[in-house]
This record gives C-alpha cells, sequence and structure tokens, in this order.
C-alpha cells in the first residue's frame, strides 16, 4: 500500500513543470527547505504545515519551490500535498461574507496567515480554516498569495 501511494504522489508531481507551475502545501509540521535536491544540503529555512509553496520543477523525488517572499530551494516530494493554501501578504485584509466588496467584513486576516482554498469566483478566493474544514469567508486575491 505504502508503494502505491508513493508512485501516486510521483505521478502528480510528474504532471508539474516550470511552464505549469502549481501552488501546493507543506503537508507535515516542520519540513527543511535546502540549497540543492539532497537530504544532506544545507538547510535554507523551515516551513511549516500548510505553507503555500510554488512548485516550479521536479527532480526526481524532489520538487523546487518559491515561497511568496521569493525564496526558492528544494522539497523532498512526499513533504509536500496537493491541498491548495494560500497566505495574506498585506498588513490586514478584510474577509468578507461573499465575493464581493459589497459584502460585509466578517473577519480580518494579518499578513502571514495561512488558510485552506476552498473555492475561486473571479477575483475571491474563499478561505478556511487549515485544520478544521470550516470555511471563514472569501477575500480579494490581490491581498493573498499561492491558490
Amino acid at each position: 500500500m505504502k508503494k502505491i501511494l508513493y508512485f501516486a504522489v510521483l505521478l502528480l508531481f510528474s504532471a508539474v513543470t516550470a511552464a505549469h507551475a502549481k501552488t501546493m502545501s507543506i503537508a507535515e509540521e516542520e519540513v527543511n527547505v535546502r540549497v540543492k535536491p539532497s537530504s544532506k544540503a544545507e538547510v535554507l529555512y523551515k516551513a511549516h504545515r500548510g505553507y503555500p509553496v510554488l512548485v516550479k520543477k521536479r527532480q526526481e523525488k524532489w520538487l523546487y519551490v518559491e515561497d511568496w517572499n521569493g525564496k526558492k530551494g528544494w522539497v523532498h516530494a512526499k513533504l509536500v500535498s496537493s491541498v491548495p493554501t494560500t497566505i495574506v501578504e498585506v498588513e490586514t485584509a478584510h474577509i468578507r461574507k461573499g465575493p464581493s466588496h459589497k459584502n460585509a467584513t466578517v473577519a480580518k486576516a494579518t499578513q502571514g496567515a495561512i488558510y485552506k482554498v476552498l473555492a475561486c469566483r473571479n477575483n475571491w478566493v474563499k478561505i478556511g480554516y487549515y485544520f478544521e474544514n470550516e470555511p471563514v469567508g472569501w477575500i480579494h486575491h490581490d491581498m493573498v498569495w499561492g491558490y
């Protein structure tokens, strides 16, 4: 069963190319992002579960990723999930009841907050809490990165 899951993950990532980069998320509690595709390579930084990354390319069992700050590095493929997440880029963002500036603000998010992407409509992203599948509301796409 473990081999089947591993090959399914490899197939998922084999479709990723530089021309068709895909936003994914870190799958484990704390993951090392490295200089080279090797578990012995220097660690550039640590990323936490749910942290969105843009997969730029794949090399065997490794993914070359970029984060919302433009930092790039290598992560082992089994440590990345296809669960789409987004991170708030602006200092404070209004989360709205619906996908329009006319809708009421239901919450505010601060820079660096990570949410699960539940849906997209036009220039709006429906977000929810990462661990609970509970929707929070809608946020305008220019306030977040990775969806």
